[in-house]
Formats: C-alpha cells, sequence, structure tokens
C-alpha cells in the first residue's frame, strides 16, 4: 500500500528568501515518481507431515464408510475441536517418494473420485506400497472426554442402513469380547515383553469397551481383569490354546458376563464415532467434504 504525501509550501517568508526560493524553484526538475512497491509474495504454506494426512484419511475413510450425511457432518463440525485429541509430537515414518504419491492418491481418491472401483484401487495401491516398505504410521488416537461424551448423540443421528454399512465394512473388528480375547492369545502366543503387553493392554481394553461401553462403570475393572486372563493363558503353546478354545471362551465369557449382541454392536459403534471425534484431522477432512 502506498502512501502518497504532498509537500505544500504556504509559510510566509520574508521577501529575499522568497524570491530565491522563486528562482531556485523556476528551474528545479520536478520530482521523480517512484515505482509501486511490488507486494511481498505470500508465504508458501508449510508441507503437511505425511502422519496427519494418514490420519485425515482415516476420518474421511469412516465418513465414507457410514455415508455421512451433510447434516451429520455439520454437527460433527461443531463440536470437532473440543472433541479432538490435543495435539502431540508424533514421529514421522522413513519412506519414500512412492509411498508420498500413493498417500497422496489416495486422499484424492477418498475425497473426489465418484467410481468405487477407482478408490478400492488407489487404497489398495497404498496398502500395497506401505507393506511393502513396512512403513508404519502414529496414528492412534487416545479418546477424550469430550469425544466420549458426545460419541453417543453421533451414534443415534446414524440410520439402520448406516450402521449396518458401517459393520459390514468393518465386519472383522466387530467381535464378542471372548473372540477378541481368542484371538489375541492365537495370533499374539508367541509376542514377549513389551510387544506381549501391548497386545495385551489393547486387546483388554478394547474388550471391556465392546462388553462395557466406552462410559461404562464397569470398564476399568474388566479392562484389568481380561488382562490377568490374557496372562495366564499366554505361556500356552499352539496346540494348547486349540484344545482349550471351548473352556477358554467360557472362562472369558464369566468375567464380562453374557453378551448380548445387539449390545456389543451398539458398544462398537459409540466406540467407532468417538475415535472419529477425537481425531485431531477431523476438522480439516470434513472442512474438505462439506466444500
Amino acid at each position: 500500500m502506498r502512501n502518497m504525501m504532498r509537500v505544500q509550501m504556504m509559510r510566509l517568508i520574508s521577501g529575499a528568501m522568497v524570491m530565491g526560493l522563486l528562482c531556485a524553484g523556476a528551474g528545479a526538475a520536478p520530482p521523480k515518481k517512484h515505482p509501486a512497491a511490488k507486494p511481498a509474495d505470500a508465504p508458501a504454506p508449510e508441507p503437511v507431515a505425511l502422519t496427519n494426512i494418514q490420519m485425515r484419511l482415516n476420518a474421511l475413510g469412516m465418513l465414507r464408510d457410514m455415508h455421512a450425511t451433510k447434516a451429520q457432518m455439520t454437527a460433527m463440525k461443531k463440536i470437532a475441536a473440543q472433541t479432538a485429541e490435543p495435539a502431540r509430537t508424533r514421529e514421522e515414518p522413513k519412506y519414500s517418494p512412492a509411498v508420498e504419491q500413493a498417500m497422496h492418491d489416495a486422499h484424492a481418491a477418498v475425497l473426489h473420485e465418484k467410481d468405487e472401483e477407482k478408490v478400492e484401487a488407489a487404497l489398495q495401491q497404498l496398502d500395497k506400497v506401505l507393506e511393502s516398505e513396512n512403513v508404519e504410521f502414529d496414528d492412534d488416537v487416545e479418546l477424550t472426554e469430550s469425544a466420549r461424551q458426545h460419541a453417543g448423540e453421533i451414534a443415534k443421528m446414524l440410520s439402520a442402513s448406516q450402521v449396518a454399512s458401517l459393520i459390514a465394512v468393518n465386519e472383522e473388528h466387530v467381535k464378542d469380547p471372548g473372540e477378541l480375547l481368542w484371538d489375541t492369545l492365537h495370533e499374539s502366543h508367541k509376542l514377549k515383553g513389551e510387544e506381549w503387553d501391548d497386545a495385551r493392554d489393547s486387546a483388554a481394553e478394547d474388550a471391556a469397551v465392546l462388553a462395557d461401553g466406552i462410559n461404562g462403570s464397569k470398564t476399568n475393572d474388566l479392562t484389568e481383569k481380561y488382562k490377568a486372563w490374557l496372562d495366564e493363558s499366554h505361556g500356552l503353546d499352539e496346540a494348547q490354546l486349540r484344545g482349550k478354545r471351548a473352556q477358554l471362551l467360557q472362562s472369558a465369557a464369566k468375567i464380562g458376563g453374557e453378551s448380548d449382541w445387539g449390545q456389543v454392536m451398539r458398544n462398537w459403534v459409540e466406540y467407532s464415532m468417538a475415535e472419529l471425534l477425537a481425531n485431531p484431522e477431523l476438522s480439516v477432512a470434513l472442512n474438505e467434504r462439506l466444500r
């Protein structure tokens, strides 16, 4: 922005000085015009970490799986800032340009592509390059208290067909608590140390949520009991696990009580909504979808 300043000579001075000034001014060259300064270029936006794009892709994928409506996304947008997990440092893994390209292609496909086959092809290509380069992103989300509180109201906005679609896409994750614990034993019985601790804790927490919900009064107690159950059975080899499967499932069921399949599904849906609301990239994903 330029500031134009005019110099006005309106002072009364002595005659000799006036004549001198007039004489000098008569032969003076007109003032030079300086070219307008060019506006400074806007700073280039900082590149977004690929971990953030992965988390955004997770949010977009969930919105896509549930066929979220404009009204539902608008409702989520109003609370996303308060339900999101606070920003924290996430370690960015090493990856090749092929991973970066596949991530951006998958993001664009999920966001804009109408052809489901092309969307699936882009997602499969991303999975392929991530697996080939053994790339793992730190994209886990910790549920916030606000996300837990609002998950139920968002879940109630879903129609029966939306819930059916969400469960169908994620059917391998929707299990009875006992089945989830059994699968963890079967898949992780060779793990030791911190690797086993992580697998055990994650399975126990998930099983407790499936049994009692994200805001259940018994969730913490069930988590500890499921951890103990997993530790007790961790020493069994694969043959022993297969031979005692029925017995183990029965003992797991006694911890949490009989599982009502309808309640388990409701608990899983509410947990999924809480996880979506806690995703720090949800606000950006919603803005992209609502444009």
